[in-house]
Order: structure tokens, then sequence, then C-alpha cells
């Protein structure tokens, strides 16, 4: 492949991945940002769905589950900005303001009706984004060899 085919088809990747980092952006605030009864509906929904549900709300292994959203959706985002802007000093921008917005959806929380800011959230939302961009970086560097050798010894992009 020609070194103008592999800059393009790097440029469409690159797209392809932020428009992927807006999209987790946008369902993260959507997610976080919900009224305290929408929250319980949406939680009755995907209960309906599910086999057994009603065993595993009775075991008391749901009873964190909002701290798992709170990883979840912050360790996919920490993954995202890894694989975008691994190596760049937009990484560190982009790790920076993922914390800001922890902050900024904890505090937004506590005037939402049936929400309420908590540190264990915001813990937990560090917590994910720490975990979602170092398991990344480790794949991305577990990868990179693989991709020199693929392109011939060039300079083989993500």
């Amino acid at each position: 492949m020609s070194a103008g085919i592999q800059s393009a088809a790097y440029r469409v990747s690159a797209f392809r991945w932020k428009l992927v980092f807006l999209l987790a952006l946008w369902v993260t605030l959507f997610l976080l940002l919900l009224p305290g009864e929408a929250i319980l509906s949406l939680k009755i929904w995907v209960a309906s769905w599910l086999p057994y549900a009603q065993m595993l709300h009775e075991s008391s292994v749901t009873d964190n589950s909002d701290k798992w959203v709170h990883f979840s959706l912050f360790a996919v985002l920490g993954a995202l900005a890894a694989r975008i802007w691994l190596g760049q000093r937009a990484h560190n921008a982009a790790l920076l303001g993922l914390v800001a917005l922890a902050i900024g959806t904890e505090c937004i929380q506590h005037f939402i009706p049936g929400r309420s800011a908590s540190f264990g959230d915001f813990a937990i939302d560090i917590v994910g984004l720490a975990a979602g961009s170092i398991v990344m970086q480790m794949r991305e560097r577990r990868a990179a060899p693989a991709r020199l050798s693929a392109s011939g010894g060039g300079s083989g992009g993500r």
C-alpha cells in the first residue's frame, strides 16, 4: 500500500474512532444526567428483558449497579481516548477533560431530582477512566510490533 493511501485510510479510521468517542460521550452524559425517576424506569425496563432478574435482585448482586455503570461508562471513554490520542499531547488533555466531566456530572447531579452528588461515584469514574486507558495502552503497545511487521517495517498507522 502506498504512503498516500495508508495516510488516507488512517485519517478515515481516526475520524470513525472520534465519532464513536462522541457517541460514547453523548450516551454517558445522557445516562448520568437522567432524573432519578427515569433511572428507576430504565432499570425496570432492562430487568424486564433479563432472565432471572428477580433472583438477581433478591441476591443483592445489583446493590452497586450504579457503580458498575459509572465504571463502565468511563472505562469506555478512557479506552477510546487512549485509542484515538495515545502518544499525543491531546491524550493528556482528553483525560483531564474526562476528569472534569466526572466532576461536572457529579456536581450537576446534585440539582437533578432523585439524584445526588457522590464522591464514591466520582472515584469510580476515575478508576474506570484509568482502567480503560491503561488496558487500551497495553493493547496498542502489544499491537504496534505486529503493525510494523505487517507494513514492511515502515510506520504503520492505527
